[in-house]
């Protein structure tokens, strides 16, 4: 008695045959014939024109999957950003207008690839820069020394605007964030922490309601935070009396 058989359907020319379950479970069921099982592995390409140098260029067409296609080259990839022409070809010249400073104009929004910020990259010779510093750059024929800061505050937004930056060092660039209120500078306690969930007006009343005998775990459900949290309130280990308590 002969092996039971399963009818299949070749996987290249569509032709139906039969294989055996051994033959199915090691893969070599999906096709007709060797002649079909061998063509099927000639890889099928495509001719593409490079975005960059305008050559053109043959690829594999399962490579077009992962994002590949535009450029010919690694090199075409690296100059590309580094050209003016392709680097504003990514920019979004109808931008919001920042309410603070109105008279600046609209910002230059990047449209391409941002970090977790919200802050522009461009590749400029194989190296990762940030948009808005390459915008200087392309514009002043020089890197920002050290720091390119935003008067419009838009750098979150991707603004790369070259009028709407001006120069500075870190410490510029941590003042410039505590005056627009994006950082605390040498604060890390009470409702001015970035990770606070409380207010100070919040304390006194959690304090009232501990006094009135209600539960650690009602009065974290009622503030949005732990039991542990109103323990430590509780027993002073956080947020300590103070004399008007």
């Amino acid at each position: 008695m002969g092996k039971p058989v399963i009818g299949r359907k070749c996987a290249r020319c569509g032709r139906r045959f039969l294989a055996t379950r051994s033959q199915i479970k090691r893969g070599v069921g999906r096709f007709c014939s060797r002649q079909c099982a061998e063509a099927s592995r000639t890889r099928q390409t495509v001719e593409l024109v490079c975005r960059n140098c305008g050559e053109d260029f043959v690829l594999h067409a399962s490579r077009l999957r992962f994002g590949r296609g535009v450029f010919c080259s690694r090199a075409c990839l690296n100059t590309y950003g580094g050209n003016p022409d392709h680097f504003w070809e990514r920019v979004d010249r109808c931008g919001p207008v920042p309410k603070h400073r109105p008279k600046l104009g609209r910002c230059y929004v990047w449209t391409a690839n941002r970090n977790a910020d919200g802050y522009g990259l461009a590749s400029h010779h194989g190296r990762r820069v940030l948009a808005h510093r390459l915008a200087w750059f392309l514009a002043r024929g020089r890197w920002p020394d050290p720091c390119a800061l935003h008067k419009c505050d838009g750098g979150a937004g991707g603004c790369v605007r070259v009028s709407h930056l001006f120069e500075g060092d870190r410490a510029d660039n941590i003042a410039d964030a505590v005056a627009k209120g994006r950082q605390s500078y040498g604060v890390s306690f009470g409702e001015k922490s970035g990770n606070a969930k409380l207010r100070d007006a919040d304390i006194p009343r959690i304090r009232k309601a501990l006094r009135a005998g209600q539960s650690n775990r009602r009065i974290a459900e009622r503030f949005g935070v732990t039991p542990g949290t109103i323990w430590f309130i509780a027993t002073g280990k956080t947020h300590k009396l103070s004399p008007s308590d």
